[in-house]
């Protein structure tokens, strides 16, 4: 908040200030994601430019609270407009049947690092997500519960950029 307000004196300030706050880690959760999405979208574009790192965490039995439709828009918003976001983890149920959020999730231009982690048992539809990725990962975490699941070709098709 201090930096926030020291940021919002004068334009100059706030167009260099904003991109540099938002560039740190940004832990979201349902508590949250409200206040974070309205921040956002008060101050864009320049407030979506500025995030780097982003971590989703949806998870019922922390948050006590389910995730709803207007946390889903949310979190697809912010999303497909954070085009710079250089890492990404995702946890809970979040991307359990949405749509949204994968094609979000594929058209980001930069994203060096993802993690899934906790997002109930993978579908189908969420490994081939990741196979449509179109950048180059440098990470990649899966933490899937339930059966093994075959996740060779995730990993194969990154195999040129992997570290």
């Amino acid at each position: 908040r201090d930096l926030f307000s020291f940021v919002s004196m004068c334009s100059a300030l706030y167009r260099t200030g904003i991109p540099t706050l938002l560039g740190f880690h940004c832990r979201i959760h349902a508590n949250n994601i409200a206040d974070f999405y309205e921040f956002l979208t008060s101050k864009p574009p320049c407030s979506f430019w500025g995030l780097r790192s982003l971590e989703f965490c949806f998870d019922p039995f922390e948050d006590r609270r389910l995730i709803g439709t207007d946390e889903i828009r949310m979190v697809a918003d912010i999303l497909s407009r954070a085009t710079k976001i250089r890492r990404l983890s995702i946890s809970g149920d979040l991307m359990d049947e949405q749509p949204a959020i994968f094609q979000a999730i594929a058209a980001l231009p930069a994203l060096e690092s993802f993690n899934l982690k906790d997002c109930g048992d993978a579908s189908s539809e969420q490994l081939a997500m990741l196979t449509r990725l179109c950048f180059p990962l440098t990470s990649l975490g899966i933490e899937l519960p339930g059966e093994e699941q075959d996740i060779v070709t995730v990993f194969s098709y990154f195999r040129h950029t992997l570290k």
